[in-house]
């Protein structure tokens, strides 16, 4: 089989492909990466029934085995629409070793990114690969003319009667074993490798079945250097991987992910602010799946904090820039006036748990304000009009 990779595809999987023609468009697929509304998808298109099979959540992990994947989730999305397990099997046999080809059909290339358009815009959270490519092949496309349409897994299914078997056999194909598909998760992690790249091993082969706990404050000790520990990695069912301080997680989630990130983060910076006056202020940089935070936190009694939110190649000079610009908007407006009141009829701030109290504090202005404190403020405005938004870390409430 053949698979045309776009531009994008190939960059990011470090390819060069030459022209190629697959002679039977059953057996070639476009190919492209996306990357829309905070996601990363790769989306397979079948040249003749413009079937599709789409990856979600593409990191690096994941691009490195992009074919076993692809395979993978076509057998599982096949299956799934209840086809033959016997001509499943069938197919799996012709369509033989993946090669890859440079995409130059514009045609096709035209179909793959409408198709594409409607994808991204219909995903809804908690959605499996499998669940977005069965949405995709029920969307039916107008071919050549105002009647003549087309349906992707009706097409498939017809396609695949080629084998002169009965496409469908009865239910419950899942519970059957059809073809041996390779998995990238059967790795055996080598115990003799340091914890980092033990822990990187592991999420590396097994990208779907990893979780992180972000800890408010460092406890104990990193496995790796015996710094503070600030992270705990899992198997998503309580079984630790490994326990990893701030720079050591950070650099496993640079190869995981491709994030862009510089050798050296600083952790504390110093701005001036009115009258000269001088703030510091410590500095946590952090990537996640999706994209990194970059906060800074007053040190003394007062407790402001600012954040910024970046994408995995947004460059961190620029975040850093832009974190400075928002700490100096924070040091020059005062919502609260000496009494403890609103000082202008709006207050913004964040939530900070209180360990003392085991309560929510609001910290405004870098103190902290009860519940009831800023209750305070109601009588004194009743009959008055009220607005309560609240913001992701990394967004800036105006």
């Amino acid at each position: 089989m053949t698979i045309h990779i776009t531009k994008k595809l190939a960059d990011k999987l470090k390819l060069s492909p030459v022209e190629m023609v697959e002679p039977d468009g059953f057996f070639s697929w476009r190919a492209h990466y996306v990357r829309e509304n905070g996601r990363c998808l790769v989306i397979f298109m079948n040249d003749e029934s413009r079937f599709i099979v789409v990856i979600n959540d593409a990191k690096a992990a994941k691009l490195k085995v992009l074919g076993e994947f692809f395979l993978q989730n076509l057998f599982e999305t096949l299956l799934s629409l209840g086809v033959n397990p016997e001509v499943v099997n069938c197919y799996f046999k012709d369509l033989g070793e993946i090669t890859y080809a440079k995409n130059s059909d514009r045609k096709k290339t035209a179909q793959l990114n409408k198709q594409i358009e409607d994808i991204v815009w219909s995903i809804h959270e908690g959605e499996d690969d499998i669940d977005i490519s069965l949405f995709a092949n029920r969307l039916i496309y107008n071919t050549s003319g105002v009647d003549e349409v087309l349906v992707p897994q009706e097409k498939m299914l017809e396609m695949l009667g080629r084998y002169g078997l009965p496409v469908h056999d009865g239910d419950n194909y899942q519970s059957e074993i059809i073809h041996e598909i390779p998995t990238p998760t059967s790795i055996i992690i080598d115990k003799t490798l340091r914890p980092i790249d033990r822990v990187f091993e592991y999420i590396n082969y097994n990208p779907d079945r990893w979780g992180s706990v972000i800890l408010g404050t460092p406890q104990g000790k990193c496995d790796n250097c015996n710094m503070p520990m600030k992270v705990v990695i899992d198997d998503n069912k309580a079984n630790e991987i490994g326990k990893l301080c701030e720079d050591c997680y950070n650099r496993v989630m640079v190869k995981f992910t491709g994030a862009s990130a510089p050798d050296i983060i600083p952790k504390r910076i110093s701005v001036t602010g009115k009258r000269g006056k001088v703030y510091e202020f410590d500095i946590e940089f952090m990537i996640f799946g999706i994209g990194k935070l970059l906060t800074a936190t007053e040190v003394g009694k007062q407790k402001r904090r600012v954040d910024v939110h970046g994408e995995l190649d947004d460059d961190f000079n620029e975040m850093m820039n832009t974190l400075k610009s928002r700490i100096k908007k924070a040091l020059s407006v005062k919502y609260m006036s000496p009494d403890r009141t609103v000082k202008d009829l709006k207050m913004v701030g964040y939530i900070d748990y209180n360990h003392d109290t085991g309560d929510c504090d609001i910290i405004i202005d870098g103190d902290s304000y009860t519940w009831d404190e800023l209750y305070r403020n109601i009588p004194m405005h009743e009959g008055w009009k009220i607005k309560i938004e609240f913001a992701s870390t990394g967004d800036e409430l105006d």
